[in-house]
Protein backbone atom coordinates (compact mmCIF):
# COMPACT_ATOMS: atom_id res chain seq x y z
CA UNK A 1 0.00 0.00 0.00
CA UNK A 2 1.22 3.64 -0.90
CA UNK A 3 2.76 5.64 1.99
CA UNK A 4 -0.13 8.28 2.63
CA UNK A 5 -2.90 6.34 1.06
CA UNK A 6 -5.38 5.77 4.06
CA UNK A 7 -5.72 1.97 5.05
CA UNK A 8 -9.73 2.58 4.16
CA UNK A 9 -9.48 3.92 0.64
CA UNK A 10 -11.81 2.63 -1.70
CA UNK A 11 -10.90 3.71 -5.20
CA UNK A 12 -14.67 3.57 -6.29
CA UNK A 13 -16.43 5.72 -3.61
CA UNK A 14 -12.94 8.13 -4.14
CA UNK A 15 -14.31 8.46 -7.59
CA UNK A 16 -17.56 8.91 -6.92
CA UNK A 17 -17.01 11.53 -4.12
CA UNK A 18 -14.34 13.77 -6.89
CA UNK A 19 -16.82 13.14 -9.56
CA UNK A 20 -19.56 15.21 -7.85
CA UNK A 21 -16.94 17.88 -7.24
CA UNK A 22 -16.10 17.87 -10.65
CA UNK A 23 -20.31 17.94 -11.88
CA UNK A 24 -20.83 21.03 -9.25
CA UNK A 25 -17.47 23.14 -10.12
CA UNK A 26 -16.62 22.15 -13.75
CA UNK A 27 -12.70 21.08 -14.90
CA UNK A 28 -11.10 24.28 -14.14
CA UNK A 29 -12.46 25.87 -11.39
CA UNK A 30 -11.68 22.36 -9.42
CA UNK A 31 -8.39 23.05 -7.44
CA UNK A 32 -6.25 21.07 -6.48
CA UNK A 33 -6.78 20.82 -2.71
CA UNK A 34 -10.66 20.23 -3.52
CA UNK A 35 -9.98 16.77 -5.18
CA UNK A 36 -7.61 16.02 -2.35
CA UNK A 37 -10.48 16.72 0.49
CA UNK A 38 -12.62 14.86 -1.66
CA UNK A 39 -10.54 11.65 -2.52
CA UNK A 40 -9.15 11.35 0.96
CA UNK A 41 -5.88 11.21 -0.53
CA UNK A 42 -2.35 12.85 0.18
CA UNK A 43 -0.92 14.94 -2.95
CA UNK A 44 1.34 12.16 -3.46
CA UNK A 45 -0.94 9.39 -3.42
CA UNK A 46 -3.55 11.01 -5.81
CA UNK A 47 -0.97 11.42 -8.61
CA UNK A 48 -0.04 7.94 -8.01
CA UNK A 49 -3.43 6.56 -8.09
CA UNK A 50 -4.63 8.74 -11.00
CA UNK A 51 -1.76 10.48 -12.48
CA UNK A 52 -2.69 13.75 -13.37
CA UNK A 53 -5.92 16.29 -12.76
CA UNK A 54 -6.82 15.53 -16.28
CA UNK A 55 -6.70 12.04 -16.01
CA UNK A 56 -8.25 11.91 -13.01
CA UNK A 57 -11.44 14.22 -14.83
CA UNK A 58 -10.86 11.54 -17.72
CA UNK A 59 -11.50 8.08 -14.78
CA UNK A 60 -14.14 10.54 -13.74
CA UNK A 61 -15.92 10.79 -16.59
CA UNK A 62 -16.25 7.04 -17.54
CA UNK A 63 -16.68 5.98 -13.78
CA UNK A 64 -19.76 8.60 -13.95
CA UNK A 65 -20.75 7.57 -17.12
CA UNK A 66 -21.01 3.71 -15.90
CA UNK A 67 -22.77 4.78 -13.26
CA UNK A 68 -25.52 6.94 -14.90
CA UNK A 69 -26.05 3.86 -17.80
CA UNK A 70 -26.61 1.49 -14.59
CA UNK A 71 -29.07 3.03 -13.52
CA UNK A 72 -30.80 3.63 -16.29
CA UNK A 73 -31.09 0.08 -17.12
CA UNK A 74 -32.16 -0.71 -14.11
CA UNK A 75 -35.05 1.94 -14.07
CA UNK A 76 -35.97 0.51 -17.24
CA UNK A 77 -36.37 -2.81 -16.18
CA UNK A 78 -38.48 -1.55 -13.67
CA UNK A 79 -40.93 1.10 -16.01
CA UNK A 80 -44.06 0.00 -16.90
CA UNK A 81 -43.24 1.30 -20.23
CA UNK A 82 -40.24 3.26 -22.46
CA UNK A 83 -42.43 6.21 -21.87
CA UNK A 84 -42.91 5.79 -18.15
CA UNK A 85 -38.96 5.07 -18.25
CA UNK A 86 -38.64 8.53 -20.19
CA UNK A 87 -40.62 10.50 -18.40
CA UNK A 88 -38.82 9.57 -15.59
CA UNK A 89 -35.42 10.47 -16.93
CA UNK A 90 -37.06 13.76 -17.96
CA UNK A 91 -37.91 14.46 -13.96
CA UNK A 92 -34.62 13.71 -13.12
CA UNK A 93 -32.96 16.21 -15.49
CA UNK A 94 -35.78 19.01 -13.77
CA UNK A 95 -34.96 17.72 -10.06
CA UNK A 96 -31.06 18.47 -11.25
CA UNK A 97 -31.54 21.90 -12.17
CA UNK A 98 -31.11 23.47 -8.91
CA UNK A 99 -27.70 24.86 -8.95
CA UNK A 100 -25.07 23.14 -8.21
CA UNK A 101 -27.01 21.08 -10.85
CA UNK A 102 -26.90 19.35 -13.90
CA UNK A 103 -24.98 16.10 -15.17
CA UNK A 104 -21.16 15.47 -14.72
CA UNK A 105 -21.30 14.65 -18.91
CA UNK A 106 -23.63 16.96 -20.44
CA UNK A 107 -22.01 19.86 -18.33
CA UNK A 108 -18.59 18.41 -19.71
CA UNK A 109 -19.74 18.33 -23.27
CA UNK A 110 -21.17 22.39 -23.30
CA UNK A 111 -18.01 23.29 -21.35
CA UNK A 112 -15.31 21.68 -23.09
CA UNK A 113 -16.79 21.00 -26.47
CA UNK A 114 -13.94 19.58 -28.75
CA UNK A 115 -11.46 21.75 -27.08
CA UNK A 116 -9.84 18.41 -25.64
CA UNK A 117 -10.10 15.44 -27.79
CA UNK A 118 -10.05 12.81 -25.55
CA UNK A 119 -12.92 14.16 -23.37
CA UNK A 120 -14.80 15.11 -26.44
CA UNK A 121 -14.32 10.86 -26.88
CA UNK A 122 -15.25 9.97 -23.43
CA UNK A 123 -18.42 12.22 -23.87
CA UNK A 124 -19.23 10.61 -27.47
CA UNK A 125 -18.82 7.24 -26.10
CA UNK A 126 -21.51 7.93 -23.24
CA UNK A 127 -24.14 10.01 -25.54
CA UNK A 128 -23.87 6.32 -27.91
CA UNK A 129 -24.87 4.45 -24.93
CA UNK A 130 -27.01 6.40 -23.66
CA UNK A 131 -28.98 6.33 -26.75
CA UNK A 132 -29.14 2.98 -26.98
CA UNK A 133 -30.86 2.71 -23.69
CA UNK A 134 -33.62 5.35 -25.17
CA UNK A 135 -33.75 3.31 -28.56
CA UNK A 136 -34.52 0.05 -26.00
CA UNK A 137 -37.12 1.85 -24.41
CA UNK A 138 -38.84 3.14 -27.36
CA UNK A 139 -38.48 -0.27 -29.35
CA UNK A 140 -40.29 -2.01 -26.50
CA UNK A 141 -42.89 -0.11 -27.03
CA UNK A 142 -43.05 -0.15 -30.60
CA UNK A 143 -43.13 -3.86 -30.12
CA UNK A 144 -46.29 -3.62 -27.83
CA UNK A 145 -47.91 -0.83 -30.42
CA UNK A 146 -47.56 1.99 -28.07
CA UNK A 147 -45.70 4.31 -30.80
CA UNK A 148 -46.58 6.42 -33.19
CA UNK A 149 -46.31 5.08 -36.73
CA UNK A 150 -44.66 5.26 -38.42
CA UNK A 151 -41.47 6.55 -36.30
CA UNK A 152 -38.22 5.29 -36.06
CA UNK A 153 -37.29 4.50 -32.37
CA UNK A 154 -33.17 5.77 -33.75
CA UNK A 155 -34.76 9.28 -34.97
CA UNK A 156 -36.96 9.36 -31.47
CA UNK A 157 -34.09 8.68 -29.24
CA UNK A 158 -32.26 11.76 -30.62
CA UNK A 159 -34.74 13.90 -30.61
CA UNK A 160 -35.04 13.09 -27.31
CA UNK A 161 -31.17 13.48 -26.30
CA UNK A 162 -31.13 16.83 -27.93
CA UNK A 163 -33.94 18.08 -25.73
CA UNK A 164 -32.42 16.51 -23.03
CA UNK A 165 -29.51 18.68 -23.59
CA UNK A 166 -31.61 21.73 -23.71
CA UNK A 167 -33.54 21.47 -20.77
CA UNK A 168 -30.15 21.06 -19.26
CA UNK A 169 -28.83 24.19 -20.90
CA UNK A 170 -32.18 25.87 -19.81
CA UNK A 171 -31.59 25.30 -16.44
CA UNK A 172 -28.55 26.30 -16.49
CA UNK A 173 -29.45 29.68 -17.61
CA UNK A 174 -32.01 29.89 -14.74
CA UNK A 175 -35.03 28.33 -16.43
CA UNK A 176 -38.03 27.63 -13.80
CA UNK A 177 -38.87 24.03 -13.18
CA UNK A 178 -42.52 25.10 -13.75
CA UNK A 179 -41.45 26.17 -17.48
CA UNK A 180 -39.25 22.78 -17.67
CA UNK A 181 -42.32 20.91 -17.11
CA UNK A 182 -44.49 22.32 -19.42
CA UNK A 183 -41.77 21.58 -21.96
CA UNK A 184 -41.04 18.00 -20.99
CA UNK A 185 -44.95 17.37 -21.26
CA UNK A 186 -44.66 18.48 -24.64
CA UNK A 187 -41.80 16.10 -25.38
CA UNK A 188 -43.46 13.11 -24.62
CA UNK A 189 -46.38 13.67 -26.34
CA UNK A 190 -43.98 12.81 -29.20
CA UNK A 191 -44.49 9.44 -27.56
CA UNK A 192 -48.07 9.13 -27.28
CA UNK A 193 -50.50 6.97 -30.40
CA UNK A 194 -53.16 9.29 -31.77
CA UNK A 195 -56.55 8.42 -30.54
CA UNK A 196 -58.52 6.19 -33.14
CA UNK A 197 -62.01 8.76 -34.12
Amino acid sequence: MSIGRPLSFDPEQALDRVSEVFRQRGFEATSLQALLAASGLSKSSLYQQYGNKQRLFEQCLEHYGERIENEMRRGLEQAASGRDFIAAVLEQVISEAAPPGGCLIFNTASDLGQLDARVARRVNRFFVRFRAVLITALEQDQANGLLPEPVAARDLANVIMASIGGLRLLSKGGMQQAELRRSCALILTLLERPAHR
